[in-house]
C-alpha cells in the first residue's frame, strides 16, 4: 500500500428534509509504517467529524474499511451514494 492508497466518498441528500450529508473512508500509511484508517462525516460544506483508528497491517485496515463500507454504502434507502472526490 502507498500513501493515500484508498479513499471512498459518498453523499446523502434529501431536499424534503433539508439534508445534505457526506461520509468518507480513507486508508493512509503513517511515518512509522503503520496504517491509519480515517472516517469523516457531517453536513456537506462543513468540516464534519473525524475518527481515526491505527492498524499494524494493511489487511486489518482493509477489514475495518470493508465493515464500514457495508454499513454506510449498502443498498438500503438510507445509504450514502459513492461520488468522485474533487481536489
Amino acid at each position: 500500500m502507498t500513501t493515500n492508497d484508498y479513499t471512498l466518498y459518498g453523499e446523502r441528500r434529501d431536499t424534503r428534509r433539508n439534508m445534505a450529508r457526506f461520509y468518507a473512508l480513507e486508508i493512509t500509511t503513517d511515518l512509522l509504517g503503520g496504517f491509519r484508517f480515517e472516517r469523516r462525516w457531517g453536513r456537506i460544506g462543513q468540516h464534519g467529524r473525524l475518527a481515526v483508528e491505527m492498524y499494524s497491517s494493511a489487511s486489518e485496515a482493509e477489514r475495518a474499511l470493508d465493515a464500514w463500507r457495508a454499513r454506510k454504502f449498502s443498498t438500503s434507502s438510507n445509504a450514502y451514494l459513492p461520488k468522485d472526490m474533487k481536489s
